[in-house]
């Protein structure tokens, strides 16, 4: 379906208010088809709402409807009583979905998100929000392995929806989407937009097939006939097209509706089709002749159609507080076979656990290294993780499915027990089978892991003031990273706003050992909004005149996108204005130095947990750039803190890094943010010492 409502709604919202308390009946309008008395209807309703689609489950039991607030009602379809109601999308519900084996409901928003709901349980399952506009259409393939779903950012992307994960993304549309739609083989999906064509692609290589190219305005809606022979296409200039797939000839163009078609749907049997239009009526027109054999409504604003499995129902939402439910008996379609009697049930293998560290199968023998042992990895089913334990300890579980444990290894061969439940009561057990020798180590001594620096260094912008120092700075730290500490360092010069985020992207992507460090630092133009109370960092492209700072990247989004890598040692470092707005705290510790085998044990005594920490130069305030060429008073305390090599012991620790930037006027500000971990630290551990 089409998001019309969006760009014309209000227009007509008056005339048709009228038109709601004139007209109180509905009636079908027979053209050349005598046999059609009467198509009886009853409502669904839900006071206050203002449904915007509507979707029925391929049991027939459910109908279900998604409204302008943003929440989804369930009725039972026999005894019309309402059974549940959905809540999870912040705006307008635009579209939704059953699967196929009818166990999963998928609701799209206007929120740029997609839910995944168990219908047997009435739980949210997933979310979906890889889409950078509103949803215009989602689709289940007739397996019910995947959902296809377009937007108006002009992509078609294709989830496995049980993991919550983009397979396939289509982006080369120069326009928006409004439409997709999957062939009733799985074989084939298409998706239909503003640009005004239909492509089609091969489902096993997603090789673009066929593009139909009538040039009659943009695209509203697709939909295939059940023998996948035909597919029906709505334009913006009034007309559906009926096309022979095999041949892509025009077999009939329906001009009925004197608006137009903003949904339509193939009767069960491919007998009729079902068009709705913004002039507020539903028209059926027979396939075989072509005409027009009845007509629904009028409406208070149509929005959206269904029709059951069965045949035997078709549903209709029309921006009121009812769900105009039709029963369409004396069509006498022939309902098309259902999935399954298995369809409801949730078989062990839809639960899945895979490892992720340590990188080896289940029931296959690991050894590790030392007492101390981490597992992470992912846990998904289809009906929702309900629990997980691992050696009998409950495991907390992400959204995403992400787990991760922290336990001790026993010497000798040890089975550890993973154990999955989903919300249907299905388990899945697997074991992971350790054996750990005498040498290895109770608690390992030496740090296993690698060193990166990022630095961003922006001294030249297109609208705002340009600075003195920042590439010096940066350039000057990156010499002094690799020499003394063998940093691998790569230097952002003048980034824009987005590559600022893609090479943030970039580093979240990475995979990354557990004895890993990464050192980021911004260099640049920082900004502060006494409105909104918060601090933003510049971008070359940042514009001067920028109320709602969309061109600048903020210090919240920037903490949590630095939390989200998953590198488990971070410092960040920011030498910009107004960069104490990143979190006002203020901590300090002191220095310690080693012997050699106190400084290994201390090492690892830090490097066992998660560091999230941040220093940046002055608080809520304006900062010194420094005379061109002499560094920023900051960077200058931090170069030569860098340039002590950490003392005697060869460790540079955060708390030594603030002794020295501390004298700095104004002062800095530091602390932890994010997954810190308490007894953390990050450290700059001199090349001579690591060896």
């Amino acid at each position: 379906m089409a998001d019309c409502g969006l760009v014309s709604y209000e227009k007509n919202r008056y005339i048709n208010k009228m038109k709601k308390y004139l007209i109180l009946f509905v009636f079908l309008s027979i053209k050349g088809f005598s046999q059609l008395k009467t198509i009886p209807e009853t409502a669904l309703s839900k006071a206050g709402s203002e449904f915007r689609c509507v979707a029925i489950n391929p049991d027939n039991r459910i109908v279900a409807a998604g409204d302008q607030q943003g929440k989804i009602y369930l009725w039972d379809a026999v005894s019309k009583s309402l059974i549940n109601t959905f809540e999870g999308h912040k705006e307008i519900v635009i579209a939704l979905a059953f699967s196929h084996d009818g166990n999963f409901l998928a609701s799209a928003g206007r929120d740029n998100t997609i839910i995944i709901w168990s219908t047997r349980q009435g739980v949210k399952v997933k979310t979906l929000d890889r889409h950078k506009g509103t949803i215009t259409s989602i689709a289940f393939s007739p397996d019910s392995h995947l959902l296809a779903s377009g937007s108006i950012d002009k992509k078609v992307l294709v989830w496995d929806f049980i993991e919550g994960k983009v397979i396939h993304t289509i982006g080369d549309s120069q326009k928006e989407i409004t439409s997709v739609a999957f062939t009733h083989d799985g074989k084939i999906l298409a998706a239909g937009g503003y640009e005004g064509s239909v492509t089609c692609w091969n489902t096993s290589n997603w090789a673009e097939v066929k593009k139909l190219n009538v040039d009659i305005g943009k695209v509203r809606a697709i939909n295939f006939s059940h023998d996948d022979k035909l597919i029906a296409i709505s334009r913006e200039k009034k007309g559906v097209q009926l096309i022979d797939m095999y041949s892509s000839y025009v077999v009939a163009t329906l001009k009925e509706h004197k608006d137009m078609v903003n949904d339509m749907e193939f009767s069960a049997d491919g007998k009729y089709l079902f068009t709705g239009s913004l002039d507020n009526t539903v028209k059926i027109h027979d396939l075989e002749s072509k005409k027009l054999v009845g007509s629904l409504g009028p409406y208070y604003y149509f929005s959206s159609i269904n029709g059951s499995v069965d045949g035997q129902q078709l549903a209709v939402v029309d921006l009121s507080e009812k769900v105009h439910l039709y029963d369409l008996k004396e069509l006498a379609i022939k309902g098309r076979s259902r999935i399954a009697p298995t369809q409801y049930v949730s078989l062990t293998e839809d639960i899945r656990i895979t490892l992720l560290e340590p990188n080896t199968p289940f029931d296959s023998v690991f050894i590790p290294q030392s007492n101390r042992l981490t597992i992470k990895g992912t846990v998904t089913s289809k009906n929702g993780v309900a629990s997980l334990t691992i050696n009998n300890q409950e495991i907390k579980v992400a959204e995403n499915g992400f787990f991760q444990h922290e336990t001790t290894v026993a010497l000798g061969r040890w089975n550890i027990p993973f154990v999955a439940r989903d919300f249907n009561n299905n388990i899945l057990s697997k074991t992971l089978v350790t054996e750990r020798t005498a040498n290895a180590s109770e608690d390992s001594h030496f740090r296993n892991g690698k060193d990166y620096a990022l630095i961003i260094a922006s001294d030249q912008y297109d609208e705002l003031q340009h600075l003195n120092n920042p590439i010096f700075d940066g350039t000057a730290i990156k010499k002094d990273l690799e020499e003394y500490y063998g940093f691998e360092t790569k230097v952002l010069p003048n980034p824009t706003k987005a590559q600022i985020q893609k090479e943030i992207r970039n580093y979240t992507e990475r995979s990354y050992a557990r004895g890993d460090q990464l050192f980021i630092f911004f260099a640049g133009h920082g900004e502060f909004d006494k409105v909104y109370k918060m601090g933003y960092i510049a971008a070359r492209d940042s514009k001067k005149e920028d109320d709602v700072k969309d061109s600048y990247l903020s210090y919240a989004n920037l903490r949590e996108y630095v939390n989200n890598i998953p590198c488990e040692h971070i410092l960040l470092v920011l030498d910009v204005c107004y960069g104490g707005t990143f979190n006002p705290a203020v901590a300090s510790r002191g220095q310690e130095d080693f012997t050699d085998m106190d400084r290994q044990r201390f090492i690892m005594s830090k490097i066992k947990y998660r560091t999230r920490k941040y220093i940046t130069s002055g608080g809520n305030t304006y900062v010194s750039d420094g005379i061109k060429g002499n560094h920023s008073p900051f960077a200058r305390k931090f170069i030569e803190a860098l340039r002590s090599r950490g003392g005697a012991d060869g460790i540079l620790t955060f708390s030594e890094i603030v002794s020295y930037v501390e004298k700095v006027d104004p002062g800095p500000t530091y602390n932890e943010f994010g997954t810190n971990e308490p007894g953390s630290d990050f450290m700059f551990i001199t090349d001579e010492k690591k060896k």
